[in-house]
């Protein structure tokens, strides 16, 4: 069976901003190191190139709720962390969205020597950020979503799921 992604979409080139529909800015890169089921290990939240409100930051702590769908190819991630920032702030985040198993997947959890990193497209995300600090209070006003991968690391062996996180920008068109 070969690696399905969310949406062939995903890879198509030139798709068109309509008026009305809003944009999305690069913002951030969140990589969470796998630890053991149910718990989050090590990771870093890194600010895109060009976004305006840069973070830089280490997780301190997570958990995820992974809700695997009766249909075997779906999974709902729920993840709660703790970011503690390089200027000592902490960040409370919250993503949920939807992933894709296919075999290659499965094959990756089981422990398969021969799985590779894949491909963004495994889920699509929707992430949150909260702070009582109010150099990052207005995070929590704010959209945005992600675009998730599996990234396996050799010496030793590990996986990191990184996302690319991106704010979403609303449409000031009349229309």
């Amino acid at each position: 069976m070969s690696l399905k992604l969310l949406s062939h979409h995903s890879t198509a080139p030139g798709i068109k901003q309509l008026p009305g529909y809003p944009r999305l800015k690069p913002a951030y890169i969140l990589k969470i190191n796998i630890g053991n089921i149910l718990k989050v290990g090590t990771g870093t939240l890194t600010t895109a190139d060009g976004y305006d409100h840069p973070i830089e930051g280490k997780i301190v702590y997570g958990a995820d709720w992974l809700l695997n769908e009766p249909d075997g190819e779906h999974a709902i991630p729920n993840l709660k962390l703790l970011i503690e920032t390089d200027d000592g702030a902490v960040l409370s985040s919250e993503y949920t969205g939807v992933g894709v198993f296919s075999k290659p997947v499965l094959d990756m959890w089981a422990g398969d020597p021969d799985t590779k990193t894949f491909p963004f497209g495994i889920s699509s995300t929707y992430h949150t950020f909260q702070s009582g600090d109010p150099k990052y209070k207005h995070l929590q006003y704010k959209t945005f979503v992600g675009n998730g991968r599996f990234v396996v690391n050799e010496n030793p062996r590990t996986i990191t799921v990184e996302s690319r996180i991106s704010e979403v920008i609303p449409s000031n068109d009349l229309d």
